[in-house]
């Protein structure tokens, strides 16, 4: 039974360490983009 909650432990692990790297990956690619969303920024007007 003991390997059974280290199995589940380190999968939760992985996860958490997987949402975060695309946590962050997202927050560096995708940030930029609301301040971009002004009319007066897009050129077009």
């Amino acid at each position: 039974m003991t390997a059974v909650w280290t199995a589940l432990a380190i999968e939760t692990g992985t996860a958490l360490v997987i949402a975060g790297s695309l946590a962050a990956w997202a927050r560096r690619h995708f940030r930029p983009a609301p301040a971009d969303t002004a009319p007066a920024d897009t050129g077009v007007s």
